[in-house]
C-alpha cells in the first residue's frame, strides 16, 4: 500500500482519536521541535453543562504581551490560548455550545479558544465564532492526500498501526494550523503598538514599509492609470491598513482583510476618523477561509478586481503558495495586477553576521527551522512559520501570471546597527545606495522580495460559452448548477449533493516540456496511478499539468470540463473505462466556469466523449 492510500485510509480513523492521546502527542512534538520555548504551557479545567475541560484533552498557551513596557494598552501579562480537543466529534457548534465556549473564555482571562473538529462548518459559523474569538480547524481529506510524510513520529504502545498513524497525521497536521496561530497571537498582541512602535524602532524596517508604499504607488500609476482600471482594489493582510487607507483615494472600493481581529479593529478607528465610506475592513484567514466578501471579486465568472496588495512578507506566511495565486487569479480582472512581499532565502544577511546586537530590522529569519525570529521589544519575541522566497514560489506565481519586476530591500541597511541609520546623513547614503540596488537585476540580496505580477491573458473568457453551445449542439439533456466558486472536485462535493450520479474530473498530463497536453477524464474519487497509466500509453513518463497548462487549455483555474478545448493545445484524449461502464444516469462534471457543475445524461456524455481513448486509470 502506498504512502498516500495508507494515510488516506488513516484519516477515516480521526473521529477514534482519544482526546487525551492527541494532547500528549501535541506536548511531545512542542518539546521535541523546541516550540516550548516560545510560550509557557500549563493546565486548564472547567466544569460546564456541554463542556468538561481537563488537562487531558485540552493545552493551556500562555505567551508574554508588552505591559511591562506600556501598562496602559495591555491590562494583562499574558496572552492566553487555549486549545480544547474535547469536542472533535461534536458535528455542528450550536448557538448553545458557542455560548458556553465564550463563557469559558470570559470568565478566565482566555483571549482565544481553538477548537479541534473533524468536521467542516459553515462560512457563516466561522464568522459568527470568529467575533466571540473562537476558532475551528478541521483537517481535510485533501489536507491528508497532499502530506507526503510525518516529521516527527510519536509512538504509541498497545494502540494498533492504523490508530497510531491516525494520531500522529491529525497531531502533524493540527501544529501546521497551530503554528499559524502562534502567528496571529503575534499580530494580536502587536496590534496595539503596531502604528506607533513597530519599524519606527528599528530603521531598516521602517525603510522597507516605505519602499513598498512606493512601490504600491507606481504599480498604481503605471498599471491601473485609467479610471476603468481603478475599480476594485484588495489588501491582503490588511494589518491596521497601511496600505488600505491610501488605495480608498484611489480606488471606487476596496476590500481588506487580516486574520487578527484586533489589527482590523485598529484599521477601523483610522476608517472611522477620516470618514472613509468606500472601505470595507473584515477578519478572515486567505489560507483556510473563504472571505466574507469574496462574492464581489467576480462578475459572471471572471475577476473584476483590479489591484491585489499582499505586502510586508505576507507570501512567506502562506504555506501553499499555488493556492493562494489561484485565488488571486480567480479575483482579478484579465491583466490585472498583484503586489507580493516575501522574506528572502538569498538575503546577504544570511551570509554576513554582523558583530552588533543592535540590529536594525524587527525580523530575522532562520532558514534551518523555516521559522522568523521577531521582536516586539528587547523582551517580547515570537518565532512564527516562515516560506522565504525561491525558484518553487517563482514557478508557482509564472504559472498564471506574467511577472514584471522583482526587487529585493533593503540589502546594506539590514546589516548596519540600529544606532548608525538613526543618522539623517548616514541613513540618505544608505537608502539611495539600497534603491538602485534594488532596481539591479544582478544583485537581489536584500531583506525581502517583492513582486509585481500580472495575471496573463487567456482563452478562458469564452470556455462555458462553448461548453453550453456543445451541449445544445446535440441537445444533450443537462443542467448547469450554480455554487460558490471552487478549486477542485473536492470542493464541489461541499456544495452540491451528487449522489443521483457519477462525478467526475478532468486532468492534464505532459509527457515533456514543450509537448501538448493529454487529457485523462476519471471519476472524481479516483486516486490516478501516473506510472500504471504512462505504460498503457506508451510514454516513458507522464507529469502533472501545471496551473499554466488548464489556461492553455482555455479554461479558468478551477473550471475545466472534459471537452472543447482550445484549439492546438491537446495531443490525446482518454477516459477511464469505469466512466464508459457505469449506469449511472447522470454524470457531474466541470462546466468551463469554476461557479457552475454540468450535470449531464450520462449516455449523453458517452456520445460526447466517443473518440476517446478506453484505459485504465
Amino acid at each position: 500500500m502506498s504512502w498516500r492510500d495508507a494515510s488516506l485510509e488513516a484519516y477515516g480513523h480521526f473521529q477514534e482519536i482519544e482526546a487525551s492521546d492527541l494532547v500528549t502527542a501535541l506536548r511531545h512534538r512542542f518539546d521535541i521541535e523546541h516550540i516550548s520555548r516560545y510560550f509557557s504551557s500549563g493546565e486548564y479545567t472547567f466544569e460546564g453543562v456541554q463542556i468538561h475541560i481537563r488537562p487531558d484533552n485540552s493545552i493551556l498557551l500562555e505567551f508574554a504581551t508588552l505591559q511591562s513596557e506600556f501598562p496602559e494598552l495591555y491590562p494583562a501579562k499574558q496572552y492566553r490560548l487555549l486549545l480544547l480537543f474535547a469536542l472533535h466529534r461534536s458535528k455542528p457548534i450550536t448557538t448553545d455550545l458557542a455560548l458556553e465556549l465564550n463563557t469559558v473564555r470570559r470568565k478566565d482571562n482566555i483571549d482565544r479558544v481553538v477548537l479541534w473538529s473533524c468536521y467542516e462548518q459553515t462560512a457563516a459559523t466561522l464568522h459568527s465564532l470568529k467575533a466571540s474569538a473562537i476558532d475551528v480547524i478541521w483537517i481535510t481529506e485533501r489536507d491528508v492526500a497532499t502530506t507526503s510524510s510525518i516529521s516527527h513520529y510519536v509512538p504509541l504502545a498497545d494502540k494498533g498501526h492504523d490508530y497510531a498513524l491516525a494520531l500522529n497525521l491529525a497531531a502533524d497536521l493540527l501544529l501546521k494550523r497551530l503554528k499559524k496561530m502562534f502567528h496571529l497571537v503575534l499580530s494580536e498582541v502587536a496590534a496595539p503598538i503596531y502604528d506607533r512602535l513597530y519599524g519606527k524602532q528599528k530603521v531598516a524596517t521602517d525603510e522597507m514599509m516605505r519602499f513598498e508604499d512606493k512601490v504600491v504607488r507606481d504599480v498604481v500609476n503605471t498599471h491601473c492609470s485609467t479610471a476603468a482600471e481603478r475599480q476594485v482594489a484588495v489588501d491582503v493582510g490588511c494589518g491596521t491598513g497601511r496600505h488600505t487607507i491610501p488605495l480608498a483615494k484611489l480606488f471606487e472600493r476596496v476590500y481588506a482583510f487580516d486574520f487578527s481581529p484586533r489589527m482590523v479593529e485598529e484599521a477601523d478607528k483610522k476608517k472611522a476618523a477620516a470618514d472613509i465610506r468606500n472601505v470595507l475592513f473584515s477578519v478572515a484567514d486567505l489560507e483556510y477561509e473563504t472571505i466574507r466578501d469574496e462574492h464581489a471579486f467576480q462578475d459572471n465568472g471572471q475577476g473584476r478586481v483590479d489591484l491585489v496588495v499582499a505586502s510586508f512578507g505576507l507570501g512567506s506566511f502562506i504555506e501553499d503558495t499555488t493556492s493562494m495565486m489561484r485565488r488571486f487569479h480567480g479575483w482579478l480582472r484579465e491583466e490585472g495586477v498583484v503586489i507580493l512581499s516575501f522574506y528572502n532565502r538569498q538575503t546577504i544577511l544570511l551570509e554576513v553576521t554582523p558583530n552588533w546586537r543592535d540590529t536594525s530590522l524587527s525580523a530575522h529569519l532562520d532558514t534551518d527551522t523555516s521559522t522568523l525570529r521577531v521582536e516586539l521589544s528587547p523582551k517580547t519575541v515570537f518565532h512564527i512559520f516562515c516560506r522565504p522566497w525561491g525558484p518553487g514560489i517563482q514557478n508557482a506565481i509564472m504559472d498564471g501570471f506574467d511577472i514584471l519586476e522583482v526587487s529585493t530591500f533593503p540589502t546594506l541597511m539590514a546589516l548596519m546597527p540600529n544606532s548608525l541609520l538613526q543618522s539623517g546623513k548616514a541613513l540618505g547614503i544608505f537608502r539611495y545606495v539600497d534603491e538602485v540596488l534594488a532596481e539591479h537585476k544582478d544583485y537581489r540580496f536584500g531583506h525581502y522580495v517583492t513582486v509585481v505580477a500580472r495575471k496573463r491573458a487567456s482563452q478562458t473568457r469564452d470556455s462555458f460559452q462553448r461548453v453550453k453551445a456543445a451541449l445544445e449542439a446535440v441537445r444533450a439533456r443537462f443542467e448547469l448548477i450554480p455554487h460558490p466558486s471552487v478549486m477542485s472536485s473536492e470542493d464541489v462535493r461541499k456544495h452540491i449533493d451528487m449522489a443521483d450520479g457519477l462525478p467526475v474530473k478532468t486532468l492534464l498530463f505532459r509527457e515533456r516540456a514543450g509537448r501538448k497536453l493529454i487529457v485523462v477524464v476519471v471519476p472524481a474519487k479516483l486516486r490516478v496511478d501516473v506510472s500504471a497509466l504512462a505504460r498503457q500509453v506508451n510514454v516513458r513518463k507522464l507529469y502533472f499539468g501545471t496551473d499554466r497548462d488548464v489556461l492553455a487549455a482555455g479554461f479558468p483555474l478551477g473550471g475545466i470540463a472534459p471537452l472543447c478545448f482550445a484549439e492546438g493545445a491537446v495531443e490525446r484524449y482518454l477516459i477511464d473505462r469505469r466512466i464508459l461502464e457505469a449506469h449511472d444516469e447522470w454524470v457531474y462534471t466541470g462546466s468551463g466556469d469554476n461557479r457552475y457543475t454540468l450535470k449531464i445524461a450520462r449516455a449523453d456524455f458517452a456520445s460526447l466523449l466517443s473518440a476517446y481513448e478506453p484505459v485504465n486509470a
